[in-house]
């Protein structure tokens, strides 16, 4: 019996392809990385030639960019305020401190 060639395992855009028998499509999860979140809900999907390479991505990828949520810019801003309240009221004590410091000196 003659062997059916196969599109050996690859790394696609993060995520491994697995083996897969020519002809066919492999489907691989939408994942997250650093710098870009998906939505999990769809899987990205790559075709297998009859000759055992894999094909050229589409243009068009089955995975969606996952909107950033308001929740998350909220949170930002909180941290970004706190921080400057802090930062402030550390150079208003410094000032405080030098102005004590140059008025005491005889």
């Amino acid at each position: 019996a003659e062997s059916q060639p196969v599109c050996f395992p690859s790394w696609y855009d993060g995520s491994c392809l697995p083996p897969t028998l020519a002809g066919s499509t492999a489907s691989i999860p939408c994942i997250e990385t650093q710098h870009t979140s998906y939505l999990t809900t769809n899987n990205d999907t790559r075709y297998c030639l009859p000759t055992g390479d894999w094909a050229q991505p589409g243009k068009v990828s089955q995975c969606q960019l996952r909107l950033v949520e308001d929740n998350k810019t909220e949170g930002l801003n909180i941290s970004v305020l706190i921080y400057m309240i802090g930062y402030t009221l550390s150079l208003l004590a410094l000032f405080g401190a030098l102005f004590i410091f140059l008025s005491s000196r005889e």
